[in-house]
């Protein structure tokens, strides 16, 4: 079993959908129904809050069993919602068919740097450039790298639920021979039947501004701009907890 699988029932927990982004992607997408697709969606909290509101949503997962929690929760609230597991570089295979284009595309939770290199973060801004409507927005989210190579960051705040007694230890080392950073990351849980403790590691791409904005501009981008968080307040390379792009049209 995988860790993402494995950590899939606590997963609204670790990542309860916020509120920022919502009005953020809101926003961005415009009044309904809108066509939005919701990259690496986990269990889909962002998908049905959008269905809700009236827009056609779909959302796919690296991991099968989100995916199936997604399904879960999209029937629970009884909205349509169309869930695919699948790769992010090759959405086609998952929406199918002609009518595959999309008024708002977002991937965040610094899901995009999972793909492990800058080659690949560039065939994924293609790859949703090939599904975006011509009038169609992305909006993009990740840790500030920046920050955290000038910095030397080595860890991420530690997440917590007192209601399940839930801990999520992140820690980041760069890997000096290969310039990826391990992240490192312990869950525990304190359940009814005894204490859980899973723990993981996988390897992230180290994104920087300039690099995000060299592969939007070589995937034909020309209208973006970089906030340091889903407020939209600045993003300042040296301070922003995180980076969000806001890419408007194909």
């Amino acid at each position: 079993m995988g860790f993402y699988e494995e950590i899939a029932p606590y997963y609204d927990y670790i990542f309860p959908a916020g509120e920022e982004q919502l009005r953020l992607i809101s926003d961005i997408a415009g009044e309904p129904p809108k066509r939005i697709l919701d990259i690496a969606c986990g269990t889909g909290a962002y998908s049905v809050r959008l269905a809700r509101e009236g827009h056609v949503v779909w959302g796919m997962d690296a991991d099968a069993e989100m995916i199936r929690l997604a399904g879960l929760k999209a029937a629970q609230e009884d909205v349509p919602v169309r869930f695919f597991a699948g790769d992010m570089l090759e959405l086609g295979k998952g929406i199918g068919g002609a009518d595959d284009r999309f008024d708002c595309i977002f991937c965040i939770g610094n899901s995009i740097v999972h793909l492990g290199s800058k080659e690949a973060v560039g065939a994924a801004v293609t790859e949703m450039k090939e599904h975006l409507a011509p009038s169609g927005s992305i909006v993009l989210q990740i840790i500030n790298f920046d920050r955290v190579l000038e910095k030397g960051i080595t860890s991420l705040p530690t997440l917590k639920n007192e209601d399940i007694g839930l801990v999520f230890q992140r820690n980041y080392t760069r890997d000096e021979d290969t310039g990826l950073i391990n992240f490192d990351t312990v869950l525990s849980v304190d359940e009814e039947t005894g204490p859980v403790r899973l723990s993981n590691r996988v390897e992230l791409f180290p994104l920087t501004s300039s690099m995000l904005r060299e592969l939007l501009a070589n995937a034909g981008f020309d209208s973006f701009e970089f906030f340091g968080d889903f407020d939209k307040n600045p993003y300042i390379p040296d301070e922003s907890f995180m980076l969000v792009a806001v890419i408007t049209g194909r």
